[in-house]
């Protein structure tokens, strides 16, 4: 040890005073504390404590400097290599985190979060809302590049937000059930920025969408046969679905046998968007291709095997795209409309699509004057208040309202 004690002018206690090499530099570090005594035997032993304390400080500083230096030099070597990634340059920022402070980066790839976020909402909401969520962000996940869906959630990006929003509206979303879709988004994003794992929330400046409704429009009879005509096997049993039940085109294709019941000609299924239970009378058409499939023995098999289980809005692959193939293979065509986002970008939008089935089976029951309340028991568009009145609803009288709607495979579509 190596100090010397003093007093200053105009102070009642010693100062100690020493140095020590840098475990940087090597070069001699000059230092003066005030040792808070004023008796020269208690100022000594105060002297001795903190000459150890700032020497074996300097000491550990060595010990980490040593340890960082070594990580830099791997995550050098790496990028010298071009190995290094994303997730890569995370784990080294976590081992250096851990040098100094003792606790590791909290880290997690966009995947792991949002599905740790879906786990934590789930003992939190309803069934159907925890459905409905759950929905969604496979959605976004299955439409994020894979570089971006498992790199770390920090990467993340209000252009990723956005290209998913855009996609939406490319597929003909309303902006309401765009928005639907972006809520749970935003409250995973929220909550990860509350837990540090970003710095910034990226879903923040993605702006909503505009709720007006929906542009799709009702397809003509004979459209619709020509539509019939023109599609193959299954894709004919998903349209019937969707124009006599109602279904929506996700809910359709994961229809499955234990869900139809041919001898009182009904399917019961639950809508994803809702959760709630539906039962629905079989039209005669619907009924009739349902009865020319051959007798599955797992009740859990799929209505529609080839089209089960596959993504909605996947580029020229996906539900959407396969349908609009199908209508301009029968030269079916709508408006076209302008984009309706304030900035005036984005792109345009077609008036015909999956949706318009449903709209079309309102119309017709309409035209065969089904009054209002039952129409809408059978397309699903009914207010929270009026379903108290359609619960009390008998299926008979339902059947009898689809059976009065006209068969759309009675006209030559060519």
């Amino acid at each position: 040890m190596g100090y010397t004690l003093h007093k200053k002018p105009g102070s009642p206690y010693f100062y100690v005073h020493f140095r020590y090499p840098s475990p940087t530099t090597g070069e001699l570090v000059q230092v003066s504390k005030s040792t808070k005594e004023k008796t020269k035997t208690a100022a000594e032993k105060k002297a001795i404590e903190i000459e150890k304390a700032t020497r074996a400080q300097a000491g550990a500083s060595s010990e980490i400097n040593a340890a960082l230096y070594e990580i830099l030099k791997r995550s050098c070597a790496d990028a010298t290599k071009l190995e290094l990634n994303q997730v890569r340059a995370a784990e080294y920022l976590s081992e250096m985190l851990e040098v100094v402070s003792g606790k590791p980066l909290k880290f997690a790839t966009v995947e792991e979060w949002f599905n740790r976020w879906l786990e934590d909402r789930k003992s939190d909401v309803s069934k159907g809302t925890f459905t409905r969520y759950q929905s969604n962000i496979r959605a976004f996940l299955k439409f994020l590049p894979d570089e971006v869906r498992t790199g770390n959630v920090s990467m993340l990006t209000s252009d990723d937000i956005r290209d998913f929003k855009q996609h939406e509206i490319d597929a003909g979303m309303t902006g309401s059930a765009i928005n639907t879709k972006l809520s749970a988004v935003r409250q995973a994003c929220e909550q990860a920025h509350k837990e540090k794992l970003i710095n910034h929330d990226p879903a923040v400046s993605v702006k909503k969408m505009r709720e007006g409704e929906s542009i799709k429009t009702v397809i003509p009879t004979r459209d619709l046969q020509r539509i019939l005509a023109t599609a193959s096997d299954e894709w004919k049993g998903m349209i019937l679905v969707g124009y006599f039940v109602g279904m929506h085109i996700g809910d359709a294709s994961l229809l499955t046998w234990g869900q139809v019941d041919l001898t009182k000609e009904e399917i019961e299924y639950k809508r994803t968007k809702t959760g709630k239970p539906v039962k629905a009378p079989i039209h005669p058409d619907l009924l009739n291709w349902l009865i020319s499939r051959p007798a599955p023995d797992d009740l859990k098999a799929p209505v529609f095997p080839s089209l089960h289980g596959v993504s909605v809005g996947a580029a020229n692959i996906g539900l959407s795209a396969q349908f609009t193939a199908i209508l301009k293979a029968a030269k079916v065509s709508g408006e076209v409309y302008e984009p309706t986002k304030e900035d005036g970008r984005g792109r345009r939008r077609k008036s015909i699509g999956f949706g318009s089935l449903r709209h079309s089976f309102n119309s017709a029951m309409a035209n065969a004057e089904i009054p209002q309340e039952i129409r809408k028991k059978l397309t699903g568009h009914s207010t929270n208040s009026a379903n108290d009145i359609y619960t009390h609803l008998e299926i008979e009288t339902l059947k009898r309202a689809v059976s009065a709607v006209p068969s759309i495979n009675g006209i030559d579509a060519k």
